[in-house]
């Protein structure tokens, strides 16, 4: 595991060399389809489906990488401008929203100075998460937020994952009722995960609510926003353990404290 440090640069990839790629272990696999949760109103592409895993052992360690990951690293390295590191990423974003929104600003800089998370490879149930997401939206071609809730009880993982054509999410009441009622029921809420997508050749009226002033702003940061901050306090009174924002290469862990 990696943390942020003050003067540190944490290459892209760094914490997360491997030299072969490796077959996908038999535990880290979606259930086929998983049950879906219908909503009134469904927006463009909105889905929100349950998954359930008998092994929830398996599903934190470090995801094995295959062509697709190979495919997304390479892809990005050439998007990417020239010496871009998770800490240039956050910084980029920092600076961006300074005046158009100092709380985004401050918690970039909070992450940055290491008093908010640690980063590491991303884990088996994210890359899983976020290659579902991918298949339906080439996320560098096409930019789009998942979120999901993942519950643990008696070695069980069970993960609520939302889906949606859009950078941003919907938290639906049909979702998170269900969360309660199984936290209520004994599960813990371990995590909740979601993607910052990297948004290139962004343009002022396009589908990403991109602004003169926020252009520059290429996403991928770790960082979580004020809004996300927001949720995960309202996410308190489920004990929530901990929340996750992913680039599909590596994800930041702020736990609850």
């Amino acid at each position: 595991m990696c943390k942020f440090a003050g003067g540190s640069l944490l290459l892209l990839w760094s914490c997360a060399t491997v030299s072969t790629v490796q077959p996908v272990d038999e535990n880290c696999a979606l259930p086929a389809i998983g049950s879906v949760i219908a909503v009134p109103d469904a927006a463009p592409g909105e889905e929100h489906r349950v998954y359930e895993w008998a092994d929830s052992r398996s599903l934190d360690k470090p995801a094995p990488e295959d062509h697709a990951y190979r495919n997304y690293a390479d892809a990005l390295r050439a998007a990417l401008p020239a010496g871009t590191n998770q800490t240039t990423l956050i910084e980029r974003s920092r600076d961006v929203y300074r005046t158009l929104s100092p709380r985004d600003a401050a918690i970039s800089e909070a992450v940055l100075q290491g008093r908010a998370g640690t980063t590491a490879s991303i884990s088996c149930v994210e890359r899983l998460l976020w290659r579902a997401q991918n298949d339906r939206w080439p996320l560098l071609d096409h930019p789009t937020e998942f979120a999901a809730f993942l519950l643990v009880k008696g070695g069980h993982t069970r993960v609520y994952f939302s889906s949606l054509d859009r950078n941003g999410q919907k938290i639906r009441g049909e979702v998170t009722s269900r969360v309660a009622d199984d936290v209520h029921d004994g599960w813990t809420l371990q995590a909740h995960l979601h993607n910052h997508p990297f948004m290139f050749h962004r343009e002022p009226g396009d589908r990403l609510f991109t602004t003169v002033d926020n252009a520059n702003d290429i996403g991928g940061t770790l960082a979580p926003s004020a809004t996300d901050v927001h949720f995960y306090r309202q996410l308190e009174e489920l004990n929530l353990q901990e929340a996750r924002v992913t680039n599909g290469i590596r994800t930041l862990h702020v736990t609850a404290a």
